[in-house]
């Protein structure tokens, strides 16, 4: 048994029924509205039960319980708690932690971008062709697609594709490159029992989507990205990849079909600065971008963050300007067993410190080997740090497109410049 596990059961025996603040309840639908749900997405293939551990604001172990077998526990809570998420991987035990989880929050960790494969499934496609195209590409939510050979030879029958087991429907879309590039977008696309995805309908051109950047002097280059939103995610982009060393304006050639949600984010980088500054927003489609990079935005990083022992929190130095709403970190540790990586989402406290829980146990206070965080960013919303999002540990790094939960939104957020990671 895994010291971990002996740590888990200990706890548990401990705790019995005798919660303060918390007791645990059924999992799934039966949550009650007043309970934190967790839902923890494992790799495919893995036979490890996380732990999973509430604790109050002040540290207090309140409850430590399994997830069920559709990776789901919950807790019932009267004040705000902290949830740390435990999880064994083959050389590194994880531990992901949401901060200030409100009663009636479900929050999730997505492992399986970080650890494993998706499932997998298999379709067939049938599309009609694009004058002149000699490449095809099938976009999803879930992955891209080369159906070169699927469209170009029909006689030669549909070839299968392996997709991973997303949602039906589904928004799909073909991209076709030949001397020029056209999209055939097919929203809401479901997939059958019979895996047959016939599209249908005409090519469109790419449509130019002209930007400019206010609110910002100090920057030397800039990344400019915009996308077609499916589903949630991301389901393709064009960006710019241009350096701004004279202008702030530009534009982009991009799938722009009505109707659709766009997804917008400038990635802006100052000469010899530690951090870069990210400014995303995402609904209705439009032809022109302003990028206001000015003071909601927060402030620029004056040095990478360390892990202050002796106040068991991250500390960093930043300049004046805006205050974020929420502060991501990942950094990690080993002991001589274990390697250790932690993640932690917070909402900001006032000055430049994210003081961290203190977990249950030694093995998971950091010592040993210390790796200084090579994650970390200070993020801004327009509706503070509950808006940062309840899915976005696991799924989601610095330098991804923004997870959407809603259907409209904007988020800036500062990260690390890869220089400085150390």
């Amino acid at each position: 048994m895994s010291r971990f596990r002996a740590l888990g059961l200990l706890l548990m025996s401990a705790c019995g029924d005798n919660h303060n603040h918390f007791f645990e309840v059924a999992s799934g639908s039966d949550a009650d509205v007043r309970s934190i749900t967790v839902h923890y997405i494992a790799p495919l293939g893995t036979a490890n039960t996380p732990t999973v551990i509430f604790q109050t604001l002040t540290d207090s172990v309140e409850l430590v319980t399994r997830l069920d077998a559709n990776g789901f526990a919950n807790a019932r809570v009267s004040t705000d708690a902290n949830v740390t998420i435990a999880v064994d991987h083959a050389n590194t035990r994880s531990l992901y932690t949401y901060m200030g989880v409100h009663p009636g929050d479900a929050v999730e960790v997505d492992d399986r971008t970080a650890s494993g494969p998706l499932d997998l499934r298999t379709v067939t496609l049938d599309a009609p062709t694009s004058d002149g195209a000699t490449a095809y590409l099938l976009e999803t939510p879930c992955g891209d697609f080369d159906v070169s050979s699927s469209i170009l030879d029909p006689g030669a029958g549909t070839v299968p594709l392996s997709l991973p087991d997303c949602p039906s429907p589904m928004d799909l879309i073909v991209r076709a490159f030949g001397q020029s590039t056209t999209y055939l977008y097919a929203p809401d696309s479901p997939i059958p029992d019979t895996m047959q995805v016939s599209l249908t309908g005409g090519y469109r051109s790419l449509d130019p989507v002209a930007f400019e950047i206010v609110g910002a002097t100090d920057f030397i280059v800039a990344q400019v990205l915009i996308g077609l939103v499916g589903q949630s995610r991301v389901l393709v982009s064009d960006q710019s990849g241009v350096s701004l060393t004279l202008t702030t304006n530009g534009s982009i050639n991009t799938s722009r079909p009505p109707g659709a949600t766009q997804y917008r984010e400038a990635t802006l980088l100052a000469p010899f600065a530690v951090s870069r500054l990210h400014v995303v927003e995402w609904g209705d489609s439009t032809a022109r971008w302003v990028v206001d990079a000015g003071a909601s935005s927060p402030a620029a990083l004056l040095s990478a963050p360390i892990y202050d022992a002796q106040e068991h929190a991250i500390v960093w130095n930043e300049a004046q300007g805006a205050t974020s709403d929420a502060v991501l970190v990942t950094f990690g540790w080993a002991d001589e067993t274990t390697n250790f990586q932690w993640t932690v989402l917070a909402p900001r406290e006032d000055g430049t410190k994210l003081t961290l829980p203190r977990l249950p146990g030694p093995e998971l206070t950091p010592n040993g080997s210390l790796v200084q965080p090579f994650v970390f960013a200070t993020i801004s919303t327009d509706s503070g740090y509950r808006a940062v999002g309840t899915r976005l540990l696991g799924s989601w790094r610095p330098g991804l497109p923004w997870p959407l939960e809603e259907p409209f939104g904007r988020v800036r957020y500062r990260d690390l410049d890869a220089t400085f990671v150390r």
